[in-house]
């Protein structure tokens, strides 16, 4: 009765190991892998997590055998056991402590992507309430009845501290011109006075879609857009 209880007590240890452990999935194999290999002397553990991975075929070898693990029903990865110097009995109960680990693992997997999806949301949360925050200054800007000068280099300067960029623009066409003027233009630091120049490159490509550009190959870019290199 004593060894009986005091391995059900090991069993119970091992599991509440697994399900406590805020891990990846890689990470919790592990602690699985370590919790059966020191329930089961004896028995060779090998513990897999990937979404989607269905069970393997079944092992025509009487000590060797694997226990699936699901969550909502969807495959998730599977615990392998084998030990060629166990009989029925002692199989009996690895297959047994097997599939309660498999639903430990389940449930660890389960709730540690709940916790990840909570704090993604979490993140989400801030970074929208960051742009409403930049989005509310920039209107009390526009509605402090300043003139327009004060207005760039307000906005300017707010964008220039959000961002820590060591450039910032504000370009306005003029249509009469057909020319980009400058009223606000900081670079490291230091404000530059306005230089207009053609609506060329990347800029007349901005206007006639009235889409926002990201450039992340400079160089490709700029020759598909007949922007300047410099």
């Amino acid at each position: 009765m004593r060894d009986e209880a005091a391995g059900q007590a090991g069993v119970a240890s091992a599991l509440d190991a697994v399900l406590r452990a805020q891990e990846e999935p890689a990470g919790l194999a592990r602690i699985a892998e370590r919790q059966l290999g020191a329930l089961l002397p004896g028995f060779a553990a090998e513990v897999r997590l990937q979404q989607d991975e269905a069970a393997p075929p079944a092992s025509s070898d009487p000590h060797d055998w694997s226990v699936p693990v699901q969550i909502r029903g969807r495959p998730a990865g599977t615990i392998r056991l084998s030990s060629p110097g166990h009989g029925p009995a002692g199989a009996d109960t690895a297959r047994s402590i097997a599939a309660m680990m498999a639903s430990a693992l389940a449930a660890a997997v389960e709730r540690n992507e709940l916790r990840a999806e909570k704090e993604r949301l979490s993140l989400l949360s801030s970074a929208r309430e960051a742009e409403l925050a930049i989005i509310n200054s920039i209107q009390e800007v526009l509605a402090s009845g300043q003139d327009m000068a004060t207005i760039y280099s307000a906005i300017g300067n707010k964008l220039h501290q959000i961002f820590s960029s060591q450039v910032v623009d504000i370009g306005i066409y003029d249509a009469v011109a057909d020319l980009m003027r400058f009223p606000y233009t900081i670079e490291r630091g230091v404000l530059l006075p306005d230089e207009p120049m053609p609506l060329i490159g990347f800029r007349r490509h901005v206007m006639e879609t009235g889409q926002y550009m990201l450039i992340n190959d400079f160089a490709n870019q700029a020759e598909t857009y007949g922007n300047p290199a410099s």
